[in-house]
């Protein structure tokens, strides 16, 4: 974002998640004040090493009036509203949750920030809003989600591009598609493939054939940061972000076993498809590219040895 940040403050939501962890590393870096809203239960291994240095917010986003009177005195420059309700240690979480975290939390945060003159407004969407297709992804795609977490998360798309529209708020979406990088919650794909890989266990698989499109999460907050400085030329609209290719797990696995030379037997048909399994998982990349500079620096094959590097690196430090 742009040289000048001495006084400026961004709150990032979910700040101590995986994505919104490496924004507060990335602000810090850059030179920002950082204010983090989290819930009171929240873990914060993933920001403990800055923690002296931020504000942290305790809240839900279960009330306006509240949220409201929270962000009093903060005046924050932006905002990256990661904070979600989805899928822990794979256990999926309760309809109620998923309803007034992911849409409700999302509509009392834009309510409570609406007298703040703020530059920017990044809304964490997915690619599961747009539910089965058969090619690929793009924005104007009609949505039809299988499953309530899509749900909620296209409901707060619609909600915060309707109030960016109306009121001319610098607020965007980006559809995330496979986020992945070291420190991602335990038990997701990549994570479980790597982590299982290096201990040379087996490793419970759905069908070689599916796919994702894969970003790092290195790639993903590079994105995000060229597009706080542009928000306001692009209020209202949703990006997609992923790589624009598709990996089949048959791939990710034969890469993540070369690079660790595992002896991990591969049990396919033994996980759970999920809904999103079916059809194309890439995204098209175009709308996005052409609104910003961004390109993609870290392929699959690069991403999985750095998570590799880091899980190496962990277990040694933590001998």
């Amino acid at each position: 974002m742009a040289a000048n940040v001495q006084q400026k403050t961004v709150l990032v939501t979910g700040g101590a998640g995986f994505i919104g962890s490496y924004l507060v590393h990335r602000l810090l870096k850059d030179g920002y004040g950082v204010a983090v809203l989290t819930k009171e239960t929240t873990d914060m291994r993933r920001i403990a090493d800055v923690l002296p240095g931020i504000t942290v917010l305790h809240d839900d986003l279960g009330n306006t009036k509240r949220l409201k009177k929270l962000l009093e005195g903060l005046h924050p420059y932006g905002i990256f509203h990661c904070a979600a309700s989805n899928i822990k240690q794979g256990i999926a979480a309760p309809e109620d949750d998923l309803i007034s975290i992911n849409f409700a939390g999302t509509v009392h945060l834009v309510q409570a920030l609406q007298n703040f003159d703020y530059k920017f407004f990044i809304n964490c969407g997915t690619y599961i809003e747009y539910g089965t297709k058969d090619d690929s992804l793009t924005e104007s795609d009609s949505c039809e989600p299988g499953e309530i977490y899509a749900l909620t998360k296209l409901a707060a798309t619609l909600y915060c591009q309707t109030i960016a529209r109306n009121s001319g708020k610098p607020i965007i979406t980006f559809r995330i598609f496979s986020p992945y990088g070291p420190q991602m919650e335990k038990g997701r794909l990549v994570e479980a493939v790597v982590h299982h890989a290096l201990k040379n266990e087996d490793i419970s698989l759905t069908s070689p054939e599916i796919a994702r499109d894969f970003i790092f999460i290195d790639d993903l907050v590079d994105l995000f940061m060229e597009a706080a400085e542009k928000a306001s030329a692009h209020a209202g609209e949703v990006f997609n972000a992923g790589g624009g290719k598709e990996t089949m797990l048959k791939e990710l696995v034969e890469r993540t076993l070369k690079l660790t030379a595992s002896k991990s037997k591969i049990l396919w048909g033994s996980a759970k498809a999920v809904s999103y399994d079916k059809g194309c998982q890439r995204a098209n990349m175009k709308k996005t590219l052409s609104a910003f500079l961004w390109r993609p620096a870290i392929d699959v094959e690069a991403g999985i040895k750095k998570m590799v590097e880091w899980f190496v690196s962990r277990d040694r430090m933590a001998k």
